[in-house]
């Protein structure tokens, strides 16, 4: 009696079959003893498990004898194949790239493999998706004496919400809009807060520079442009305002009467 894992291959249990079947033997010869013929016994298969039972039969002139052996091979445990759950988080939840690789390293203890005859299993040297999004798909191949199986699990991060960089619609405005500079002054600082960002994963807005408002008797136009970038990506706008300065004060009147 023997596992069926303690052999190669169906032929090495052939082998030790054949080599216990030649055990059978008469052991006092008798008067014209005729051994019988084992030939046509096989051994079980191997990754079935089984028993073979013979009964060694022999007769001669005065006595008979016979003596019965069993060859049995048990059938290995089923093979049995673990894989984690389908993994899908927004990037937003992790810190940075380092909380992501743990995060995966941590799902990737969810493939095992228990039962069969000494398994041997490999998901090869897969690596997290990054922190801006992707999918990261793992195939875990285990195979053994009597069984090949493979499984597959996905490790999803999903990128942040698209960059959304805003920006003010671009100005034109007369001179005589407004009653002084100051006044000039206060609406271009209110302009500029049209310059904003949103999504992304923690976007940072700059404005280029340290733009002023024109100045409000000369007129002319200051284009603003506006920087963003984040962890996952980049972007800008510009946008422009334009004060249109009045034309030169002019006086008339009369001739000099003498």
């Amino acid at each position: 009696s023997s596992s069926a894992c303690q052999f190669e291959d169906q032929a090495a249990l052939d082998l030790a079959f054949d080599a216990w079947i030649d055990q059978f033997a008469v052991t006092e010869d008798g008067c014209g003893v005729n051994a019988p013929n084992l030939s046509g016994y096989t051994a079980p298969v191997l990754c079935e498990g089984g028993t073979v039972s013979i009964t060694y039969g022999i007769a001669d002139l005065c006595t008979s004898a016979s003596i019965t052996r069993t060859f049995t091979i048990t059938a290995p445990e089923a093979l049995v194949v673990n894989k984690p759950l389908d993994y899908t988080e927004d990037a937003t939840f992790f810190a940075d790239q380092d909380a992501i690789d743990a995060a995966f390293a941590t799902w990737l203890e969810g493939f095992s493999v228990s039962g069969g005859c000494t398994p041997q299993a490999s998901y090869g040297t897969p690596t997290a998706p990054i922190l801006c999004g992707g999918t990261t798909t793992v195939t875990y191949n285990v195979s053994d004496l009597c069984d090949t199986v493979m499984v597959s699990a996905s490790f999803t991060i999903n990128s942040p919400n698209p960059l959304v960089i805003n920006k003010p619609n671009d100005v034109n405005l007369s001179s005589c809009t407004f009653d002084d500079q100051a006044a000039l002054d206060a609406a271009f600082a209110a302009w500029l807060n049209g310059f904003s960002v949103s999504g992304g994963f923690d976007p940072v807005g700059s404005i280029v520079g340290t733009p002023v408002a024109p100045v409000l008797c000369q007129g002319g136009s200051v284009t603003v442009t506006y920087n963003v970038s984040d962890e996952c990506g980049s972007g800008s706008v510009s946008a422009t305002y334009a004060i249109t300065a009045p034309a030169a004060v002019s006086v008339s009147g009369p001739a000099n009467v003498d």
